[in-house]
């Protein structure tokens, strides 16, 4: 995802695409907030939910994605219940205090989106899961 940073015209490959949405979908985090929303669903019939949900510092997902927004819509296709799941956020760098490897990283990466070397962007995954 930081090589897309360094050329903005560019897009995510198709091997970063699948990566990202494979772990996606296989993280706590996400399946958390899926559950939420059904939940959400089935007791108040609300067929919107949108939550921010932020990666563990002990995941791939802390350092490529960090912090992103879910947002489910629960659609009815015949007899069957969908959620309609939309992961997004913007590809950039802030500064982050404390001294670990990953903050040192981070804030190289918000150095170069200071001095315009870098241009965040934004990303999404999409999916769609039966509710049962």
């Amino acid at each position: 995802m930081l090589a897309k940073s360094f050329k903005p015209n560019d897009n995510l490959s198709q091997k970063t695409k699948t990566k990202l949405s494979e772990s996606l979908r296989n993280s706590n985090q996400i399946k958390q907030t899926i559950n939420n929303a059904i939940n959400d669903f089935k007791t108040n019939k609300n067929t919107y939910y949108q939550e921010s949900v932020e990666f563990t510092r002990l995941s791939d997902l802390h350092l490529a994605v960090g912090k992103a927004t879910v947002t489910v819509r629960i659609v009815q296709i015949d007899n069957n219940h969908w959620a309609d799941i939309t992961i997004s956020d913007v590809y950039d760098f802030d500064k982050k205090n404390g001294f670990s490897i990953g903050n040192v990283l981070n804030n190289m990466g918000t150095y170069f989106q200071n001095q315009g070397l870098i241009t965040p962007y934004e990303w999404d995954v999409n999916y769609a899961i039966l509710v049962e």
